[in-house]
C-alpha cells in the first residue's frame, strides 16, 4: 500500500524560501547532442540540436527564478499550438532509459497532443495521440513496428505499453505541463515551510540564448520532486525549454546526485496552425 503524503499546511503560510544563491555546480551531465537525424514535415533532413554553452553568470537566483515562471505562464497563455522535437531521458524501474525523440504537436482548443517517436530504432514508428473529450478519455497508441491506421489500439493513459519508456503519461509532455510541473515544485516547499536554493546564469542552448536556473531543495520529503532541478529558460520566447532532475547525492554515487528525468523541446514553432487532422487517428 502507497504510505500516505503528509498533511500540508494551508497555502500562503510563510516559509523560509530565501532567495540565498549556493555555490554554482559545474554539472557533469552535459546534455548529450549525438541524437538521430529525423525528417521534418517539409522532408528537410535535421538533427535536433542540445549543444550547451556557457555565459556569464547572474545574480538574485530565487526572485530570478520566480519572475521567469511568471514570465513563462504569461508567454504559455498567447501560444494556440506548437511544434518540434521532444528528446527526453527517465530513469524507469531504477534504470535510466536511452535518449528517445519524437516529434510533437500541440494544440490548445481541444488539448490536443500528438507524439511521434523517430529513435532510437527500437521506438521509431511508435506514435501516442490523446484530444480532450475524445474517445472516452482515452490515448490513441500505435506500438513501433507497426504500420496503418488499423495500428493504432485505445488505451488508458496510464496503460504499462505507453509508459514502458517514461515516467509521465502523453498529457504530461508539452511546454505547459512543464511550467505547472515547475510552479507546483515551489508552491510544496513553500507550503512545507523549505527552503529553497537558486543559482542562475545565462547560457547558450540547443542555439537558443537562456537563463539556466539550479534549483536545490535540500530537504527529502514524500512530495519532493527532485534534490536538484536545472531548468532552460528561452530568453526571447520565455519558455522553459529543457528540464533535468538529479536525485540526493550519495556517498557511492555522482556528487551532483543520479539523473531522474531529463526532458528538452527543441526546433520549436509557436502558433504556425497546427492543422486537426494529425490527431485524428
Amino acid at each position: 500500500m502507497p504510505t500516505a503524503a503528509p498533511e500540508l499546511p494551508p497555502m500562503g503560510s510563510p516559509g523560509p524560501m530565501a532567495p540565498a544563491t549556493p555555490p554554482v555546480i559545474e554539472s557533469t551531465e552535459t546534455p548529450k547532442s549525438d541524437v538521430p537525424m529525423v525528417t521534418t514535415a517539409s522532408g528537410t533532413m535535421m538533427k535536433p540540436s542540445s549543444e550547451v554553452k556557457i555565459g556569464k553568470p547572474a545574480v538574485e537566483g530565487f526572485a530570478a527564478y520566480t519572475m521567469a515562471l511568471a514570465e513563462a505562464k504569461m508567454a504559455y497563455g498567447k501560444v494556440s499550438d506548437y511544434s518540434g522535437h521532444v528528446i527526453h531521458q527517465d530513469r524507469v524501474r531504477g534504470k535510466l532509459t536511452p535518449e528517445q525523440t519524437a516529434e510533437i504537436r500541440v494544440k490548445m482548443k481541444p488539448s490536443s497532443i500528438s507524439l511521434r517517436y523517430v529513435g532510437p530504432s527500437a521506438m521509431l514508428g511508435e506514435e501516442l495521440v490523446h484530444v480532450s473529450g475524445r474517445n472516452a478519455g482515452k490515448l490513441r497508441m500505435k506500438p513501433a513496428g507497426s504500420f496503418g491506421p488499423g495500428g493504432f489500439l485505445s488505451v488508458d493513459l496510464s496503460d504499462s505499453r505507453a509508459m514502458a519508456h517514461t515516467r509521465h503519461q502523453a498529457t504530461e509532455f508539452g511546454i505547459g505541463p512543464m511550467i505547472d510541473m515547475l510552479d507546483r515544485q515551489l508552491v510544496v516547499e513553500n507550503r512545507l515551510r523549505n527552503a529553497v536554493q537558486v543559482s542562475v546564469a545565462e547560457y547558450t542552448y540547443a542555439g537558443k540564448k537562456v537563463m539556466r536556473f539550479e534549483v536545490f531543495t535540500d530537504r527529502a520529503h514524500a512530495l519532493r520532486y527532485a534534490y536538484r532541478t536545472v531548468v532552460y529558460v528561452d530568453k526571447e520566447t520565455k519558455l522553459p525549454i529543457r528540464v533535468e532532475a538529479y536525485d540526493q547525492p550519495t556517498v557511492s554515487g555522482s556528487p551532483t546526485g543520479e539523473l531522474i528525468e531529463s526532458y528538452s523541446y527543441v526546433n520549436l514553432k509557436f502558433n504556425q496552425g497546427v492543422g486537426d487532422a494529425i490527431f485524428e487517428k
